[in-house]
């Protein structure tokens, strides 16, 4: 009879509504803190007061503008090695989506975590990410549909916004982007398993290593889409709560509150962890 390795977690990094930090995190879970609001004025392409409907189902009508926002921060990410090696262009990151500025960011404070030696070589990322539409990916999707319909049913010449190519890479990007500023080089790859796309990364990480495939991975989950499609999507859907608020095996529970965030784990095999003096 086999017995399975077993992993540990000798890492962690996060960005959540409210908490950049653990011990943030831990003050909002601690003091039942709820750290929805109202969607900031930047984030949504109309203003809210033009699409805000009292009716369940309204045809291009939202019942609440309130949802889970992580604020933007400067992305502080110069000394990582794909920077610093050149394999990445620093300005050029800065010009894409916020959900890869997210990811780079947890990810880097992840890997600042942990105190074991890793051979990034034998690392890799597998990150979990439901595939929605970002801010970024839905204006190019803007720029190319508004530009076609103004010339050929309006004939008005339209003049783009400057976009990103890159920024259709909705899923995939981020972890790729984070393996190489990490300089890690076991590969990397994102999945969509719904809402259990976190929790079946972090299956997948304790497989390869087990496997043997790795010797540590960067695993866990990123969500950061476009907040005007999710809350007008769900809104279509009658799946929004019209609260603004939710309220989880509750009789009070009508829908759900989108949200966003990151939360990534540097795993290893628990025999190498202990042999590096990691903290677990």
């Amino acid at each position: 009879m086999q017995t399975r390795a077993k992993v540990a977690i000798v890492g962690m990094g996060l960005r959540f509504p409210g908490a950049r930090t653990r011990d943030e995190f831990w003050r909002l879970v601690e003091g039942g803190i709820d750290a929805g609001r109202e969607v900031p004025p930047d984030r949504w392409p109309v203003p809210k007061e033009s699409v805000l409907g009292a009716t369940i189902g309204e045809l291009d009508k939202v019942p609440a503008a309130r949802g889970y926002f992580v604020d933007p921060e400067p992305l502080e990410i110069a000394g990582l090695p794909g920077v610093t090696d050149g394999t990445l262009d620093e300005a050029w990151l800065r010009t894409l989506d916020p959900s890869v500025h997210l990811a780079l960011l947890t990810g880097r404070d992840a890997l600042a975590d942990t105190r074991g030696a890793i051979d990034r070589q034998r690392a890799a990322v597998i990150m979990g990410q439901i595939a929605l539409p970002t801010e970024r990916s839905s204006r190019l999707t803007t720029c190319v549909l508004g530009a076609t319909f103004a010339d050929r049913a309006l004939g008005l010449p339209v003049a783009l916004p400057a976009f990103e190519p890159a920024d259709h890479r909705v899923t995939g990007l981020p972890a790729a982007l984070v393996a190489a500023a990490l300089g890690f080089g076991g590969g990397s790859y994102t999945l969509d398993a719904a809402c259990a796309s976190t929790l079946y990364a972090l299956k997948l990480a304790a497989d390869a290593l087990v496997e043997g495939r790795a010797d540590a991975v960067l695993a866990g989950g990123l969500s950061r889409p476009d907040p005007f499609y999710t809350q007008m999507g769900f809104a279509q859907l009658r799946a929004l709560a019209p609260s603004g608020r939710s309220y989880p095996f509750d009789e009070r529970a009508a829908g759900l509150v989108v949200g966003e965030g990151a939360g990534l784990f540097v795993l290893k095999r628990l025999a190498d962890a202990d042999r590096d003096g990691d903290r677990m």
